[in-house]
């Protein structure tokens, strides 16, 4: 009974991530009217490619597709705020971690400030996830389930990709 329990919320926490991870390449991409270094177009057009590539992935059926669409372009909209905020304060941190005349409490206290702010985005995202989940049939989540672990773990098609199964290589390669 524990052991399904334990599976039921890795489960949960993996569909979670899988949801999450969609949305966050949106935040990484987001903010296309507050600055001219996104575009728009783009924006929109690569959250839905991510979405439509999730969905096939999983065999989502049209309806779910759809669900998840709009839940997906409804989180990145009520998260603009933010994560508006957070990409000012990251440019802001990185410039007092340039400054000769920053202190390390004020690079500090800007770290804290933009945690904070990460922190209310990805209770948003968390929330999302949580919707998602309930959109998911059981397979789905375990599909979810199992390619996030294939990539934890390094047995999946992102095992090149995954740096813990090249360390042995690359160790090889370092001369002292």
């Amino acid at each position: 009974m524990k052991t399904n329990l334990t599976k039921i919320g890795i489960t949960s926490a993996i569909a979670a991530g899988a949801i999450i991870c969609s949305i966050a390449y949106q935040s990484a991409v987001a903010t296309p009217e507050a600055t001219p270094l996104i575009d728009s177009d783009f924006d929109a057009a690569v959250g839905k490619f991510l979405v439509k590539r999730f969905c096939k992935r999983i065999g989502a059926t049209p309806e779910q597709t759809t669900k998840l669409s709009a839940l997906v372009s409804q989180t990145r909209e009520s998260t603009r705020p933010e994560r508006e905020q957070l990409r000012e304060g990251a440019l802001e941190l990185s410039e007092l971690y340039a400054s000769d005349e920053a202190t390390d409490e004020q690079v500090k206290a800007k770290a804290l400030e933009l945690r904070a702010v990460h922190e209310k985005i990805m209770d948003e995202r968390l929330q999302a996830a949580l919707k998602a989940r309930q959109v998911l049939s059981h397979e789905q989540r375990e599909k979810i389930n199992k390619r996030i672990s294939d990539f934890i773990t390094g047995d999946g098609p992102e095992k090149l990709h995954n740096l813990r199964s090249m360390g042995p290589s690359l160790m090889n390669d370092v001369t002292d």
